[in-house]
């Protein structure tokens, strides 16, 4: 029982005197009975021996001895039901009280269990030493530690490999979308990009996985390999354009041989073309002179770095003027491909006239003009 109960009970100072001893000398040293109490000290009344009495009851009833066996008593029944204080003090039994545990010994089994090494062997033995509140401390900074070490050692998520089939797929559709007379736009708004991303989505067949949508790392492969090639294919283009500006000369050379530039009618030019990407497929049509023409009439005055820039310029400056107007639309480009083989030579459109597209050009320009709003060229040419 706390010493707190019993000093609130008899009223006995926190620090009791001590008790005081005459002093003894000879056979007189052995007999107790000389003891005496100091005036300080008085003895119970009953009403406090009975309180006292309940108190001890009520705190001994939960004592229990090894293999739960009960305390040996000998109150006597006679005392009815608060026997004198002496007596039930004396029949107390004390709990035992368990062996504190070494830590320290402790630290050395767990780790002769675990085959620590010896600097982790005096960490852990350290740690023992801690209190509560510095050992959770502790606890937590490794865990830290340690997942910074994870972090470091897995690996990043696996590159996505694009399947050979989606790979095929947009480099044939990059430069079909490229070549398309409905275009809107080769730079400006991620105009090709976004039409080839739809194309992608709408076959699954391509074999991009069902999951990639969603899936940021796979995404940027995909729009890495198509961005890659429709810059290609707009180098390209630009390039066989640029050889392809020289005017026709007043004399020209009867030398085969000769090194001297020499024209090129619309015709070969788009056969130069289609010839960029020949796993396409492309087939010329009157539709694809008109708009390579347009094309190559607007590379004369701006055969620079920001040369599609100026392209869509233009082709935004037509979707202006005309709002959308297919028949005033489909002249404009007649009258520039008409200039154009005024200037580099006719060529030879007879074959073209109901020339048709393949199905993947077809494809391409259908979501291409439905994209534009009305970029109509003209269907045939005389």
């Amino acid at each position: 029982m706390p010493i707190g109960i019993l000093e609130g009970v008899l009223d006995i100072p926190s620090s009791p005197p001590a008790l005081e001893f005459d002093e003894l000398e000879g056979d007189d040293a052995a007999d107790s009975s000389q003891l005496s109490l100091p005036d300080s000290f008085h003895a119970p009344n009953e009403d406090i021996d009975s309180s006292l009495s309940s108190i001890l009851r009520n705190a001994t009833s939960d004592t229990r001895l090894p293999n739960d066996q009960e305390p040996a008593t000998d109150i006597n029944p006679d005392d009815g039901e608060n026997p004198p204080l002496g007596r039930l003090l004396s029949t107390v039994t004390p709990r035992k009280r368990v062996a504190s545990v070494n830590i320290h010994q402790y630290a050395q089994a767990v780790g002769r269990e675990l085959k620590l090494r010896k600097p982790e062997q005096s960490i852990l033995e350290s740690v023992g030493k801690l209190s509560d509140s510095e050992r959770s401390l502790w606890l937590v900074a490794s865990m830290l530690k340690v997942q910074e070490r994870l972090d470091t050692l897995l690996p990043p998520e696996a590159i996505f490999v694009l399947p050979q089939t989606l790979q095929a797929q947009i480099d044939t559709f990059a430069f079909t979308i490229i070549m398309s007379p409905a275009l809107s736009a080769y730079i400006q708004g991620d105009v090709p990009i976004k039409l080839l991303m739809n194309l992608i989505e709408k076959h699954p067949e391509w074999g991009l996985p069902s999951d990639a949508k969603h899936n940021k790392n796979k995404m940027s492969v995909v729009l890495k390999r198509i961005q890659s090639k429709l810059t290609e294919r707009r180098f390209n283009i630009k390039g066989i354009l640029s050889a392809g500006i020289v005017t026709p000369s007043a004399t020209p050379s009867t030398d085969p041989s000769s090194s001297e530039p020499r024209a090129v009618d619309i015709v070969e030019l788009c056969q130069q073309l289609v010839a960029i990407n020949k796993a396409a497929n492309l087939k010329v049509t009157v539709k694809m002179c008109a708009r390579v023409a347009f094309l190559r009439t607007i590379l004369k005055d701006h055969n620079t770095g920001k040369y599609w820039l100026a392209v869509d310029k233009q082709l935004e400056a037509v979707r202006e003027k005309y709002a959308g107007d297919a028949t005033k639309t489909s002249r404009f480009f007649a009258l520039i491909l008409e200039n154009d083989r005024k200037t580099y030579g006719r060529g030879n459109m007879d074959g073209l006239s109901n020339g048709q597209a393949n199905d993947d050009q077809a494809e391409a320009d259908g979501i291409a003009d439905a994209q534009a709003g009305g970029l109509s060229t003209p269907a045939s040419s005389s």
